[in-house]
């Protein structure tokens, strides 16, 4: 009987630390999500009053388009663009090259698995 308590109690205090140390959690993430939304916004809010300086041409409509706008986060960027269309040709060389190599290779026979 004692052995069954004490194993009762030592279950019981580990849950109780378990329950403590979730509680100290909940509250500091409760705490946490409350201060990163209003913090996120308010940085959002005072980044869109900041405008970039004008295009290199001189053109001013660079100057209605805010670092966090949607068109200039959706920007993909020049050097990206021509590296993916050098590798688009370059996909379709190795996959005409692996049309040819395997019409080329193809065997004009079939043989049955085993013969033996």
């Amino acid at each position: 009987m004692l052995r069954k308590l004490q194993a009762y109690f030592k279950i019981v205090t580990c849950r109780l630390c378990d329950n403590v140390a979730m509680a100290i959690m909940r509250s500091l993430f409760k705490n946490f999500t409350k201060n990163i939304g209003s913090k996120l916004i308010a940085h959002v809010e005072s980044s869109q009053s900041h405008s970039f300086p004008k295009d290199v041409d001189g053109d001013d409509d660079a100057t209605s388009r805010t670092p966090m706008s949607p068109d200039v986060l959706l920007e993909e960027d020049v050097e990206i663009a021509r590296q993916r269309e050098l590798l688009k040709q370059k996909q379709k060389r190795l996959d005409e090259a692996r049309r040819k190599l395997k019409k080329f290779c193809r065997p004009k026979h079939r043989y049955p698995a085993s013969t033996y």
